[in-house]
């Protein structure tokens, strides 16, 4: 059990990491300009476009280390919910808040972006998903042999 709980937290934090250190080298990368549409919030479809195989990456990431961890489908699957679930909290926020009223600056930091930041809405629900089936086939719990191992 304890090697479960590990594995969903090990999973997890792999992914969170993978993804705060990639989209803020990516955002480096691209800088503002980059990274928004011309004198908006809004994200550029090149941000939205290199995104998602990061987030696609890291979902694999995640799962691949929670099944390291704890060797069991079921914790992939513990690990798919939390994705799931966090995921769907985070859409539900994105459609909720109201539009920033200042006008975008010509240079933002990291963590001003990050929270400012509005993308569309289909990313948010799509989100979710790509983690979902990342994280299932990153650790194995998607197609594959059956094995004789009980809970696995």
């Amino acid at each position: 059990m304890l090697r479960n709980i590990l594995g969903v937290i090990g999973g997890y934090v792999a992914l969170a990491v993978f993804l705060g250190l990639a989209f803020t080298v990516l955002y480096l990368v691209l800088g503002t300009d980059g990274s928004y549409k011309p004198d908006s919030w809004e994200v550029s479809g090149l941000w939205v476009g290199l995104t998602i195989p990061i987030g696609i990456m890291a979902a694999l990431l995640g799962g691949w280390v929670c099944r390291l961890i704890s060797k069991k489908r079921g914790a992939v699957t513990a690990l798919a919910v939390v994705v799931l679930a966090l995921g769907i909290g985070e859409a539900a926020y994105q459609f909720s808040r109201e539009a920033p009223t200042r006008a975008r600056p010509a240079d933002i930091p990291v963590f001003e972006a990050a929270s400012e930041s509005r993308q569309p809405r289909w990313v948010a629900i799509a989100n979710p998903i790509i983690g979902v089936v990342g994280v299932l086939l990153g650790g194995g719990a998607l197609g594959g042999r059956k094995s004789n191992n009980p809970g696995d």
